[in-house]
């Protein structure tokens, strides 16, 4: 659920919101998923996304 709602904010909110949100899914997704899995991966997009967006 807190990816949805990270991938939902990325549509909607402020990428700054977004973007933490992104990162602090992150790594339960890693655990629980594997650091190689699709999810991790489509975390992974939308941090880097977020981060070209708010100039990081």
């Amino acid at each position: 659920m807190r990816i949805d709602r990270a991938q939902l904010l990325q549509e909607a909110g402020p990428y700054e919101t977004t973007l933490k949100a992104y990162r602090d899914v992150r790594p339960d997704a890693v655990r629980h998923f594997g650091a190689e899995s699709e999810q991790v991966r489509k975390i992974d997009d939308g941090i880097n996304d977020c981060e070209e967006a708010v100039g990081e």
